[in-house]
């Protein structure tokens, strides 16, 4: 089973975004996919109570903000989906460590903002932790998002080049800020749901969300590798 948790230690960086994006991707491929709403914002169960979303997207809430119920919503999406993806809430905790030990994969989406590159190292630091305490080595990948895609700033170049100094996985590929993206949660659909009627810049969301879900897809199966390496 594949899981992917979306890790940050702060709100606002992006992690249901990211994940929405992917999901959407993966079901327009005729996958199923399965979310774990472990944000007490709860953001992707509103976006499926507005009755829009595939029927091979689904959502499971988890409501206990202590973590004592997380491993029974992860095993009740394994058992509904090709992949689960959990999005947590914006501070660590136990229930959001708790995700991180289930992760396949763990994803940290992160603006190009001084801050979010603090918080990210945080993330990070969360994740080794985890895996010390798991006696296994948790993949993860940091992922640049909400990145203006006509302007590269000077601010975007530092913090990559200081996150790859520190030789940290990056995803090679980012999710450019475009409409279409906010307009997901506003109709209560993904990105296939919606028309060039009704948003613009869509077949460019749709080319940048495919390259991203390519690139997690190999993020996952490179990790997966890894563990299988350290397992023998």
């Amino acid at each position: 089973m594949r899981v992917l948790t979306m890790v940050s230690p702060k709100g606002g960086a992006g992690k249901t975004t990211m994940a929405m994006a992917f999901a959407g991707e993966i079901a327009h491929r005729g996958q199923n996919v399965c979310f774990v709403d472990a944000d007490p914002n709860k953001p992707l169960s509103l976006w499926a109570a507005q009755g829009n979303k595939p029927e091979n997207i689904h959502v499971i809430t988890d409501e206990d903000k202590d973590g004592d119920t997380i491993y029974d919503s992860i095993d009740a999406a394994k058992e509904r989906a090709d992949w689960v993806i959990i999005d947590t809430e914006g501070s660590p905790n136990v229930r959001v460590t708790r995700t991180i030990t289930e992760a396949g994969l763990c994803v940290i989406p992160i603006r190009a903002s001084y801050l979010d590159s603090a918080q990210a190292a945080r993330a990070v630091k969360l994740i080794k932790d985890a895996s010390r305490q798991n006696r296994r080595k948790i993949p993860f990948v940091i992922a640049f998002t909400q990145v203006k895609a006509a302007i590269v700033t000077k601010t975007y170049k530092d913090i990559g080049q200081q996150i790859r100094e520190q030789v940290l996985p990056v995803l090679p590929v980012e999710l450019f800020e475009r409409e279409p993206l906010v307009k997901m949660f506003a109709f209560g659909t993904t990105l296939y749901g919606l028309a060039d009627s009704e948003v613009g810049g869509l077949p460019k969301a749709l080319e940048n969300a495919s390259a991203l879900t390519d690139a997690l897809i190999e993020a996952f199966t490179e990790g997966a590798k890894t563990l299988e390496a350290t397992a023998a």
